[in-house]
């Protein structure tokens, strides 16, 4: 009786339901509170576009139904003053330690395809597919200090994309810094180029 008891006891163990919380480190990179807020001016036109949290989100998943752990996801969702129909979200999950960015579609009002802004840890070269064999996100360059117009940013990473699905399959560079989020966009298929002026963050 004392054995089967015994027994029970560790195979209950063995079934634990085990929670993974999202890395410390990545938060740093993908996770804002409200009160943050991000200004944004494009090179050429001198166009200014600003960005703030609306709200902060956390969902637990399983990968599948045999899956004996929760994973943490966290969501930053982001509104835009002149980008209505296109409002986004930072996406951070203890399944991987990548920040998505994905955008809402402008007719559906549907979040669509993400992409990926920042990996951690940082490994130049670093390749990710982003839908087929030819399509990919590459972490092709790692700052220890960045200059963006007058504001120098230290640990940053640029994420190049040669077919960005959330941005209709264009070429993307996203440059992200750490505690700061994304300082500067490129779109070369549009000849835009948006740098990050003016911040404040909540982490």
């Amino acid at each position: 009786m004392i054995l089967g008891l015994t027994f029970s006891i560790f195979n209950c163990k063995d079934k634990e339901e085990i929670i993974r919380k999202v890395d410390p480190e990545l938060k740093d990179w993908g996770l804002y509170q409200k009160g943050t807020w991000w200004v944004y001016e494009e090179e050429n036109a001198k166009a200014i576009d600003s960005f703030w949290v609306d709200s902060v989100g956390v969902n637990f998943f399983k990968e599948n139904e045999f899956d004996t752990k929760t994973w943490e996801q966290l969501i930053t969702s982001i509104k835009s003053q002149n980008h209505s129909n296109n409002d986004m979200q930072f996406s951070l999950s203890s399944f991987s330690s990548i920040v998505r960015l994905t955008t809402k579609h402008y007719i559906s009002q549907e979040f669509g395809p993400d992409c990926i802004i920042v990996s951690v840890p940082f490994i130049k070269g670093q390749r990710f597919s982003t839908g087929d064999v030819f399509k990919w996100t590459e972490m092709d360059t790692i700052y220890d200090s960045l200059k963006i117009g007058k504001n120098v940013f230290r640990n940053g990473v640029r994420a190049n994309d040669n077919g960005n699905p959330a941005f209709f399959g264009h070429k993307t560079l996203f440059y992200t810094a750490k505690n700061i989020g994304i300082v500067r966009k490129e779109f070369p298929d549009n000849n835009e180029v948006w740098n990050l002026i003016r911040f404040k963050i909540v982490q």
